[in-house]
């Protein structure tokens, strides 16, 4: 996977400068960040994200859009009153316009434009200003001004419910309701695009007639170019086969060769080209957990090794020493202990919290090594210079999420069918950017990022706090709609499904994901107001027992004359 220049991340890199910054460690021990500060980030109030505040406007329900006052008149018979006969004397230029006014594809030969014009004018389509049509390119997905919802038609035929082996096996909304109302389906029907996306699969070997005597050959499990691969649809997303190719990776392969794969401790163990992947933007860096360890000791000897915990006691650390308190670090977010160090004690010495195996790998003096990694240790260049903070407000794990950013999408496949939600790193620490989530959430205050998964693994991630793309925000998207955009065109394969969580989904929203490069599909529940939904759907919330009267009576709608995406036909249902 190679990042085209218009899915490049919109955070400015940081550069090395000559002098030389002193980091002051007794900050940290007070709570501090490294700049010394400690505002609560706020992304409802900061970031603009409050849902509630994004509205969109519903398109009209079964009529085109209609003209403004003051219409200026045009050099040619007005739209209104354009007939057939005087389509003959207009220019190719001319039919263009008018054809835009209403809608319409504008390719094609003179002759063909006619004819195009001409059945807009015998369908009674209205026209629509020059004013109009920008006013609607201006707003969020530049919807034709002749776009409107219809509401579909439901079959007479109801749709016979399914057998279930046991009686009381039925629905949750219908446990309650002894005869369920009848359901019925929709007459219109309409074809969805095909996902693209492939898998190669070994090649069965024939096998040869007549019985001859067996004999088991067994093939090295790594041994990829004596195989024969073929190409077929992808109906799940799994690991990249060029990838498990490239880093001679199995089932069979020992978890650590997992973890140097996609975090690699030397620069020869990370196999990627830095032509593909410049974490750090100076063309001759790869990513490595070495290079945090040259941070680590560089940030320690700047500092003068200074710190009431690790003064005159500091000695530098190794490859092995970051990645095994790396490795400690996660296991505590597995299962946390009251304190980390308690980890690094022996089950004879701690029953509840000591760790065999830690205190094995790590040695006796662990704790005290473990003070000086966490007071120390970092993950980007001290001796570069930071950008402003909205320009790259992550900029002491910058490297690492580009390098994350690039090596998760190279290992996976994605399935047809994804899901983009939002994820919460939780923290119990202080920084500007920690969002108080615990009000609604179990898993408490954190940092917080959109994503898009995939059979619970993170293909990719958009941080709240960084920048988007200004070419989303150009064309009235919230930030919110803007970082998913940006992940969907760094899609290999078009036409995805994807699972919307609801304050993501939006009418808007949808056709603009189906006018990306990848023809993304997305799907889901969406809030009433705010988010393009026709009147035609909405049905009145009922409680009591009229509840089991609502019950099956779903209305649906799909929009229609909307020529900015000629393909897609976005469809709702209540």
């Amino acid at each position: 996977f190679i990042s085209s220049p218009s899915s490049k991340f919109p955070t400015k890199e940081p550069h090395v400068i000559v002098r030389m910054t002193n980091h002051n460690g007794e900050s940290f021990e007070n709570g501090y960040d490294s700049d010394g500060e400690l505002p609560f980030f706020n992304p409802v109030a900061d970031m603009g994200e409050d849902p509630s505040s994004y509205n969109e406007k519903a398109v009209e329900i079964n009529a085109p859009l209609k003209d403004p006052p003051n219409i200026p008149q045009p050099s040619h018979p007005p739209s209104s009153v354009l007939t057939e006969e005087q389509v003959e004397g207009l220019k190719v230029s001319e039919l263009k316009d008018e054809l835009k006014i209403r809608g319409c594809k504008i390719s094609g030969s003179k002759a063909e434009l006619k004819t195009r014009l001409t059945e807009a004018i015998k369908n009674k389509m209205s026209g629509a200003t020059a004013e109009a049509i920008e006013k609607q390119n201006s707003c969020l997905n530049g919807l034709s001004p002749t776009a409107y919802w219809k509401e579909l038609k439901k079959s007479s035929t109801p749709i016979s419910e399914p057998r279930n082996e046991g009686n009381t096996l039925r629905l949750p909304t219908e446990i309650d309701t002894e005869h369920p109302n009848a359901k019925f389906g929709f007459i219109e029907k309409f074809a969805r695009p095909s996902f693209t996306g492939m898998k190669e699969v070994v090649r069965k070997q024939p096998q040869k007639k007549g019985r001859t005597k067996s004999k088991k050959v067994l093939l090295p499990r790594n041994d990829f170019e004596e195989r024969l691969f073929d190409k077929v649809p992808r109906t799940k997303g799994g690991p990249n086969r060029k990838f498990l190719e490239k880093y001679r990776l199995n089932e069979t392969s020992h978890p650590a060769d997992w973890v140097n794969a996609l975090l690699p401790l030397t620069p020869s163990d990370n196999l990627e080209s830095i032509e593909d992947v410049d974490v750090k933007g100076d063309k001759r860096t790869k990513f490595s957990v070495s290079n945090w360890t040259s941070y680590t000791n560089m940030k320690a000897t700047i500092a003068g090794e200074r710190g009431h915990s690790v003064t005159g006691r500091w000695t530098n650390m190794t490859n092995d020493d970051v990645r095994r308190f790396l490795g400690v670090i996660i296991l505590d977010g597995l299962n946390p202990s009251p304190e980390m160090t308690a980890k690094f004690r022996s089950q004879s010495q701690d029953l509840i919290q000591g760790n065999d195996f830690i205190h094995n790998n790590c040695g006796p003096d662990a704790s005290r090594r473990y003070e000086m990694f966490r007071h120390y240790f970092g993950a980007q260049d001290p001796i570069t210079s930071p950008p402003p903070r909205a320009e790259c407000p992550n900029y002491k794990v910058h490297e690492f999420f580009n390098w994350l950013r690039y090596i998760w999408k190279k290992a996976w496949d994605l399935g047809p069918i994804v899901s983009a939600d939002e994820q919460t790193c939780t923290m119990h620490g202080k920084s500007q950017y920690k969002t108080r989530c615990g009000k609604y959430k179990r898993i408490g205050d954190g940092i917080q990022t959109d994503a898009i998964a995939d059979d619970g693994y993170t293909w990719d991630f958009y941080f709240r706090n960084e920048p988007v793309n200004s070419k989303w925000i150009k064309k009235g998207l919230s930030p919110m709609h803007a970082r998913l955009l940006h992940m969907f065109e760094n899609f290999r394969d078009s036409f995805h499904v994807v699972n919307m969580y609801n304050f993501f989904n939006s009418v808007n929203f949808t056709i603009e994901a189906a006018n990306c490069k990848s023809k993304v599909l997305t799907q889901g529940v969406l809030q009433k107001s705010g988010r393009g939904v026709p009147r035609c759907v909405m049905q009145e919330e009922v409680t009591g027992k009229a509840v089991e009267k609502a019950g099956g009576t779903v209305k649906a709608a799909t929009l229609l004359c909307n020529w900015s995406c000629s393909w897609n036909h976005c469809r709702l249902c209540f």
